[in-house]
């Protein structure tokens, strides 16, 4: 019998010792950590309008920015989701991509233009939409819906808030999840720090920041990420149509390092990547997702983001 117990307490402590698997449920709070860590050698992965991947089948199980989706993806155990906020006409926010319904729902109209009960009265189609698409049971979330849904398990980027800081950052500070939020922005650094003021002090900022062309000095990128510097940014978003574009140079990349923030790259089509983008990564992920890991990507969103977590996993991207 003592023989017995020694054998079960060696398997317990085998299996605590494993490694979580890719499709672990993420935790809020140690993606926190290694966003803001800039020793941390894990990359991070979003889910772009919270849809966890093409590929996977995602797309035909779920429509973009719905609860749906968003629940799929923390299963996936997906680090960042992007979602889409706008205003209604009576000031409720909600997830919608588009400044209108009609590609995404069953109805037709502008966001600003319907009260939420109006918008209630239609339903979300799977996937990105469009006329051919089925169309659910599920309607447009709220942001407070969304936020209560995500509460302690993942990070969440809203993006489409520019002019939302302020309502934005009520909702997340009532649902509690002000620490889990990323808010980002393309405005000058001068036009975001008055923005900032309207955010409590726990969300974090990211500015968006597209390339010039290659024309451009490696001194003129530098200078132009130096100006940011004061308002902390914990990422920059960088994009660009062409790989040789200065703001991916080593100079830009590590004068973003310097300050302690991490690159972020989106790799959802060409013209936002210099043409490593998924499409490429699927069948040749070192043209891909390894070249925009080489030119300092640590957070990467991507329309296959399950997929790339598996890719960073067998590449031992996905560390602490």
């Amino acid at each position: 019998m003592k023989r017995l117990h020694l054998l079960t307490f060696a398997l317990i402590g085998a299996l605590a010792s494993l490694p979580f698997s890719a499709s672990a449920e993420p935790d809020a709070k140690a993606i926190r950590e290694a966003i803001l860590n800039p020793k941390s050698d894990r990359v991070l992965v979003v889910a772009h309008r919270a849809l966890s991947g093409k590929s996977t089948g995602a797309w035909e199980r779920h429509p973009e920015n719905s609860l749906s989706a968003i629940r799929e993806s923390i299963e996936k155990g997906i680090d960042i989701l992007e979602i889409d906020v706008r205003k209604t006409k009576d000031g409720e926010l909600v997830l919608m991509h588009d400044s209108t319904i009609d590609r995404t729902t069953d109805g037709k109209g502008k966001v600003s233009d319907l009260t939420l009960e109006q918008l209630r009265s239609y339903h979300l189609k799977l996937g990105l939409g469009g006329s051919k698409a089925e169309i659910t049971d599920e309607t447009i979330p709220t942001l407070t819906e969304v936020m209560e849904t995500v509460r302690g398990k993942c990070m969440v980027n809203l993006d489409k808030a520019g002019s939302l800081f302020g309502e934005c950052s009520k909702v997340l500070k009532e649902t509690h999840t002000s620490e889990q939020a990323i808010i980002k922005s393309g405005d000058s650094a001068k036009d975001c720090a008055i923005q900032l003021k309207k955010l409590d002090r726990h969300i974090l900022f990211m500015p968006v920041l597209s390339g010039k062309g290659a024309d451009q000095t490696e001194e003129a990128m530098t200078q132009w990420i130096d100006s940011y510097r004061p308002l902390h940014p914990v990422a920059y978003e960088l994009v660009f149509d062409d790989d040789r574009d200065p703001i991916v140079a080593p100079a830009t990349i590590a004068a973003i390092q310097k300050q302690g923030a991490r690159v972020w790259i989106n790799s959802l089509w060409a013209s936002l990547n210099g043409g490593h983008d998924d499409a490429r990564s699927l069948k040749y992920p070192k043209q891909g997702w390894s070249w925009l890991m080489d030119h300092g990507a640590t957070i990467i969103q991507s329309d296959e983001s399950e997929t790339l977590i598996g890719y960073l996993t067998d590449q031992g991207k996905r560390g602490q």
